[in-house]
Order: structure tokens, then C-alpha cells, then sequence
């Protein structure tokens, strides 16, 4: 279960946890309604009773993240099945008309059969919106201010770069 970040709290109180955990949910419930097998399996989420207020977003356990496979060398990873199956991903949140803006290594997972999923929607907005939240330093330009599918493939990029540095068949 995902839960909300005290790490997402600004100081000036613009923004509250609470409001991108929400953002997130309906983000989601758009991916439960269009499914896909390269992103993330939606559950649904933990409501509070009293207060009618998420407390958590549930999804499908996922076996190991792409960066953890990157720092294993003797663990086996198919660079092109890979980076393609996170391009599909990509292509269908971009027909939903949705940027995910935060494609790292962390952020994409894989099923036990190997298969890569991208997780983590935190950042996710419909294209051309302003950024509530920007993507992982080192990942992402930070220059961008609205969500657009170039940042998606911005980190697509960055995580080709990262793959060629390790020798992976």
C-alpha cells in the first residue's frame, strides 16, 4: 500500500500530501478503467470512514525494480524487451493522455515473468498541465514546467544510457 509522504509537504501549505495522494487516486482509477500489462496493476485505495479520506492507494506486488537489477551484474536482463516494454507502457498512458514525469529506474518494476511495469503516479498529469510535482533529480530535466510526452521520454533515455553502462545481452 502506498501512503501519503510527509517528504511531499510544503512549507507555504500550497500543497498538502493528502492533495497528491488524492491526484494520484484519480489518476489510477483512470489506469483501473484502461489496464495494461507494462503499468502498474491499480487495486483501488484505503479510505478513512470517518473522515472520507484516502489513507492509502493498494496495487499488485511487484517482484524487484529496475534499479535494483541494474547494481545485481549477475542478475540476467533483456535490454531490448525491457526498454520496449516500458515504451509501451509510455504509449499507453500518452492514449490516455496522460505523462507520468518521473521515468526512472525506481519507478519501473517487473513481474515474475520478467515482464517491466512502470509504477509510481505521483507525478502523473494530463498532458500540458503544470507540474504539481517534478520528477527525480538526475532522471529528469528540470527545466520543464508543464507535463508534456517528452518528458516521458526523457527518462526513457536516461534509463538506455544507464542500461548501456552495464553489460546486459
Amino acid at each position: 500500500m502506498k501512503c501519503s509522504s510527509l517528504i511531499d509537504y510544503a512549507e507555504d501549505g500550497a500543497f498538502r500530501p493528502r492533495d497528491l495522494l488524492l491526484e494520484e487516486a484519480q489518476i489510477c482509477e483512470l489506469l483501473r478503467k484502461h489496464p495494461h500489462p507494462n503499468v502498474a496493476q491499480y487495486l483501488g485505495c484505503v479510505v478513512r470512514t470517518a473522515t472520507n479520506q484516502i489513507m492509502g492507494l493498494c496495487f499488485v506486488r511487484y517482484e524487484m525494480t529496475l534499479a535494483d537489477r541494474l547494481n545485481d551484474q549477475h542478475c540476467p536482463l533483456n535490454r531490448d524487451v525491457c526498454l520496449s516494454g516500458i515504451e509501451l507502457g509510455l504509449k499507453h498512458l500518452d492514449s490516455l493522455g496522460l505523462i507520468h514525469n518521473d521515468v526512472n529506474p525506481c519507478n519501473i518494476m517487473f513481474q515474475a515473468d520478467d515482464i517491466p511495469v512502470i509504477i509510481d503516479f505521483d507525478s502523473c498529469q494530463r498532458e500540458g498541465d503544470k507540474l504539481l510535482k517534478g520528477g527525480t533529480w538526475g532522471w529528469s530535466d528540470e527545466t520543464t514546467r508543464f507535463a508534456s510526452r517528452g518528458n516521458d521520454y526523457y527518462g526513457l533515455k536516461k534509463i538506455q544510457e544507464a542500461m548501456s553502462l552495464r553489460s546486459v545481452r
